[in-house]
């Protein structure tokens, strides 16, 4: 039996400050993580569950206690499905699964704000009332894996995994980096007063952050130049960057790519027909690289002795979405959902199976692809993450 006790003062969330953002979401996940307990206790004793919970009243939930909700929140489902669901400051649902707990995605299972990164044996994981997650190797105790915690009122807004290091982006703007240090590889540039950074990406042993005057930085390993960055990218005019084994790339406002370090395939020399087409994205392998056009096709250039750049044909009446590269292999995702990967399918020593696409991600339900080293990694729709190749293991929770 619910029985309402009281109803305290409302609380009402301005949407368009950031720190109500801020701190309407951490009572957002407070709020369903601990609704989603008392649910689960009252639904097991047999008790009447509400088909809503409102913003200050006093709930209680018979032997499991008594709840009071920041906002007001939605219970769906029924026995064994029961899923609580609220909105963030920035207007996305967010739920948690009385039985599985906290997900970022709502109870229809559509998902919000799941980015990942893939290292080289590492895989780290964004989510807007989560923060970061990593897993997998801490290579020689570096600690890639290793989050560090937050001060009070800070949040993390992306991550980038690297070789051997991580790096998360604060809502500040500051660039904080973990794990191996080989090669000053975390070692963060000071800014001018004023200036933030808004865009991170970490190689194999080199670090490249952008600042929000669109200024380009890269630092750790020199070795092949990958860190000399072109001086008209300097001071502005960078909208991307990819930061690969021994090399960088650059997307400029304008749809342009500039490439620099090793080039011993010619895969920091952009094709003549790039450089005449607008480019919406790109991504590095360990010696080829791949741009995403704005006309849905892909065009890829460097290595190829493992056919990594012989793109494949897509899904018919579909257009190329985003792609991601890994060592020796390409994938990406169309419009329909669905992953192709090519290269690395030789049977030799490169080929640990991370061009093998899991049938049921082949045709649809798949948000984006990510890949690095010998593994690949998708987001589905709904907000699982799942990985094959040489990956490590995916956490149940976030699968």
């Amino acid at each position: 039996m619910i029985v309402v006790i009281g109803i305290l003062a409302a609380i009402a969330i301005p949407v368009f400050l950031s720190q109500a953002d801020k701190a309407s979401d951490t009572a957002l996940k407070s709020d369903l993580t601990n609704a989603a307990k008392l649910l689960q206790i009252a639904e097991a004793s047999g008790e009447a569950l509400p088909s809503e919970i409102t913003a200050g009243e006093v709930v209680e939930l018979g032997s499991a206690g008594t709840f009071t909700a920041s906002q007001d929140l939605t219970v769906t489902g029924s026995a064994g499905t029961l899923c609580v669901e609220g909105i963030s400051g920035s207007g996305d649902e967010y739920s948690a699964d009385v039985d599985a707990g906290l997900r970022n995605y709502d109870c229809d299972g559509n998902a919000n704000g799941v980015f990942l990164s893939t290292g080289w044996r590492h895989v780290c994981m964004h989510t807007s009332l989560d923060g970061i997650d990593c897993w997998g190797q801490n290579t020689d105790g570096s600690g890639q894996t290793n989050v560090p915690a937050l001060g009070e009122g800070e949040e993390w807004v992306t991550v980038a995994a690297g070789g051997f290091h991580t790096c998360g982006l604060k809502e500040s703007g500051e660039l904080r980096c973990w794990g191996s240090n080989t090669y000053n590889v975390r070692v963060v540039p000071e800014l001018e007063t004023g200036t933030r950074w808004v865009e991170i990406s970490a190689g194999f042993r080199h670090t490249c952050g952008i600042t929000d005057a669109g200024g380009l930085q890269c630092w750790g390993g020199n070795d092949d130049g990958q860190s000399d960055v072109p001086e008209n990218l300097r001071n502005g005019g960078t909208e991307a960057v990819i930061a690969g084994v021994d090399g960088t790339c650059a997307l400029t406002p304008s749809g342009g790519v500039e490439c620099w370090g090793k080039n011993h395939y010619g895969q920091s020399t952009v094709p003549p027909s790039v450089q005449q087409a607008h480019v919406n994205s790109i991504r590095m392998g360990a010696a080829h690289v791949c741009v995403l056009l704005d006309t849905g096709e892909i065009d890829c250039w460097g290595n190829n002795h493992y056919g990594q750049t012989v793109v494949p044909e897509r899904q018919s009446g579909t257009r190329w979405e985003s792609l991601a590269l890994g060592h020796y292999h390409s994938c990406a995702v169309t419009d329909a959902g669905g992953v192709q990967c090519w290269g690395s399918t030789g049977g030799d020593w490169t080929d640990r199976g991370q061009s093998v696409v899991p049938p049921e991600f082949q045709g649809s339900g798949v948000s984006a692809v990510h890949a690095r080293l010998w593994q690949t990694c998708i987001v589905t729709t709904s907000g699982g993450v799942h990985c094959w190749g040489s990956a490590p293991a995916v956490p149940p929770e976030f699968q």
